[in-house]
């Protein structure tokens, strides 16, 4: 069972690095806007950069530490990464065109 809890552990933190790429680059598919309404792309781009920044190193440390046993303190940081989820999910739900995510399922 360990070997399993340190693999999901270092997916974390692998997981980490890729949001952090994509935070710097600011491109990927986490910034597509096919469904987000025109007056807030703009808002959503700027909070999905701070989410993959802010996430990305809140996942890494919550690997690593969880990986070399630092229980309490990685439970910290992946009940923070946890929260942060909930709000960019939250926001993304208020910015989001429900007719344009219609169409988009159509296709």
């Amino acid at each position: 069972m360990k070997d399993y809890i340190a693999i999901f552990d270092i997916l974390l933190a692998i997981a980490g690095v890729y949001m952090i790429s994509w935070g710097i680059s600011g491109k990927g598919n986490v910034y597509r806007t096919d469904t987000i309404r025109d007056g807030c792309i703009g808002k959503y781009k700027k909070t999905v950069k701070w989410f993959c920044l802010v996430g990305g190193v809140l996942a890494i440390a919550s690997g690593a530490l969880e990986y070399f046993h630092f229980d309490q303190a990685a439970a910290v940081f992946f009940y923070v990464l946890c929260a942060a989820v909930l709000v960019d999910f939250i926001l993304t739900a208020f910015w989001t065109d429900r007719e344009k995510g219609r169409d988009h399922q159509l296709r």
